[in-house]
């Protein structure tokens, strides 16, 4: 009982505010009480190992960051927590849990699964990791100035069928293959507004090296349309490049593309100094371009 006196008392007369627990195995977590869920004061609040679980709506009107971390999150809570934060300017969640546990069989459906980001505020969106089936569609994100892809489009084979001959696997690869591609396209539709685009090596090579013939890579980016002008895309980094030049080839027609197709280009920032006399000799849009190369 003192602990939620406590926190009523804090919760109502401030603008920042850290609650972090450590759980221990067998421990019963705390549960985030009823009445804090309504706070027009809080600007800076950050959760850590305890359950979010309001009952009504959510009033955090003035909250402008948010950390969750070690959390059990629902679609219900979490849309309370979001439609309660009008004004929020950055979202952090670290391994957080709860949210498509329960959700099975989207492997023949035919949209797949979606994940929508709405977020009206939000001015940086970071991509981490594997995104298997999941595919990402930005409903609201008008704000967005920033976003980094590092995520990994990858569709995985099932083996266990015995006739499986190595024709069907040839097959699906190249069905997966589109599907990659399409995913990350329509991710890209998503944020053609933004300033600022970084893309982690992983996310471009995995989809292009897999392409055998090298002219197929080169024609997959210089004639197929993407219809997407990026009209305000400013600044391009592209990093964690390993290897001789030659072994980065597969990059090079992404780059020599978006260099091709965004006319209001100021900055491009690369870390593989090696790749300077090629990258410079290719033709571009944008009289302001510079192109940075990084020895990090």
């Amino acid at each position: 009982m003192l602990i939620y006196v406590y926190i009523s008392q804090l919760t109502t007369n401030v603008e920042c505010f850290t609650l972090v627990f450590y759980h221990f195995e067998d421990s019963e977590e705390y549960t985030f009480p009823q009445f804090a869920y309504k706070n027009t004061l809080l600007r800076n609040l950050v959760l850590s190992s305890c359950q979010l679980n309001p009952f009504g709506t959510v009033n955090w009107s003035n909250l402008i960051s948010l950390s969750l971390e070690d959390v059990k999150l629902t679609h219900g809570s979490m849309k309370k927590i979001l439609t309660g934060c009008p004004n929020l300017e950055c979202l952090e969640l670290k391994t957080f849990y709860g949210i498509n546990l329960t959700i099975e069989d989207y492997r023949d459906n035919k949209n797949g699964p979606w994940l929508e980001i709405f977020a009206p505020h939000i001015q940086k969106l970071q991509l981490l990791g594997y995104c298997g089936e999941r595919r990402i569609r930005q409903r609201n994100v008008a704000s967005l100035v920033t976003i980094v892809i590092k995520a990994v489009f990858r569709l995985y084979i099932d083996h266990d069928d015995e006739e499986y001959n190595l024709e069907d696997f040839y097959n699906e690869e190249q069905q997966n293959l589109e599907k990659e591609c399409r995913y990350l396209k329509e991710l890209l539709h998503g944020v053609a507004h933004v300033e600022n685009l970084e893309l982690g090596t992983g996310c471009i090579q995995d989809l292009v090296a897999r392409f055998v013939d090298e002219d197929e890579q080169s024609r997959r980016f210089e004639t197929h349309n993407f219809d997407c002008s990026l009209r305000h895309l400013k600044t391009i980094n592209i990093i964690y490049f390993h290897g001789a030049p030659s072994e980065n080839k597969y990059i090079l027609p992404l780059k020599k593309y978006l260099l091709k197709i965004v006319t209001v280009l100021e900055k491009v920032t690369i870390d593989f100094v090696k790749m300077k006399q090629e990258f410079l000799s290719f033709p571009r849009s944008s009289p302001h371009v510079s192109v940075v190369f990084s020895h990090v």
